[in-house]
């Protein structure tokens, strides 16, 4: 299942921000705290991490886009939603 990842809050009462530039693309595979991307504000340019590993299934900015926070970035496959899915559950121990 993958995972929606949102703009977070850049700035304290900033309401929107300019995507100035992407560092990846749909099928890259990233750690956890790779920068996705740059936005700027009327003040500052702020580097963007995702907090999730996994590979990028959708990418939904574009350079010069203006979003706001809570705007979803990407969807992103973790490694772990696909091994939940996929592992059985273990059957009990019997009792001695």
């Amino acid at each position: 299942m993958a995972i929606e990842f949102k703009l977070p809050e850049v700035s304290e009462g900033v309401t929107s921000v300019d995507v100035a530039e992407i560092r990846v693309k749909e099928g890259d595979v990233i750690e956890a705290g790779a920068i996705i991307c740059e936005v700027e504000t009327d003040k500052a340019v702020a580097e963007i991490p995702c907090p999730h590993a996994g590979r990028i299934t959708r990418l939904l900015i574009s350079s010069g886009m203006s979003i706001s926070p809570g705007t979803t970035i990407l969807e992103i496959e973790t490694a772990n939603a696909g091994a939940a899915a996929a592992a059985p559950a273990k059957p009990a121990a019997p009792a001695a």
